[in-house]
């Protein structure tokens, strides 16, 4: 069993994101985050194992984005990562805000002592904010289902409105945080 904080997007974005999804799965290059994957998401973070005082760990998160704005990311490109996961995603424009919120919640995290649980691929330094479209697919899979997405793929804005902590696999959401509305 694992954990993860995901970052949840307005529905017009979350509907555009599932139709990446469903056009993977209908070409078989990729079936997992169509079938399984839940809201479409930015992992903030994956915790590899069991936390100590789950209940805590929700408090800790409500008091972190309590207060936090809604905020814009604009999907600016695709890309995909050489491990063995087949893992091809459409990720954000790198900005300030959005590195900074990862690394305050990070920092939070370690202030609490749940850092130990937190997987390394998510720590700040280390961290490429993504939305998964592909995953346990194989590298012709994945590079097919890439030229795809590079067909239809045009950059968006989205709007971030919700925080989750996921149980998974299965996925199972333990707490949603709806985030303050711009004013």
């Amino acid at each position: 069993m694992g954990y993860a904080i995901e970052v949840f997007f307005d529905k017009t974005s979350e509907e555009k994101l599932i139709e990446y999804w469903r056009l993977l799965h209908q070409h078989g290059y990729s079936s997992y985050m169509y079938e399984n994957g839940g809201h479409p998401h930015i992992a903030f973070a994956v915790f590899d194992d069991d936390i100590k005082d789950i209940n805590n760990f929700k408090k800790i998160i409500r008091e972190y984005y309590k207060g936090i704005k809604s905020f814009e990311i604009l999907f600016s490109y695709l890309g995909l990562f050489t491990t063995d996961e087949g893992v091809s995603f459409i990720a954000p424009k790198i900005s300030l805000q959005l590195l900074e919120y990862h690394k305050r919640f990070y920092n939070k995290i370690c202030e609490n002592g749940y850092d130990e649980w937190f997987n390394d691929y998510y720590k700040p330094d280390v961290w490429i904010p993504h939305c998964t479209m592909t995953i346990q697919t194989n590298v012709r899979n994945q590079m097919k289902g890439l030229d795809l997405l590079r067909s239809v793929f045009k950059p968006f804005k989205a709007q971030v409105e919700r925080v989750a902590l996921i149980e998974f696999y299965p996925i199972k959401y333990l707490e949603v945080i709806e985030l303050d509305e711009l004013q």
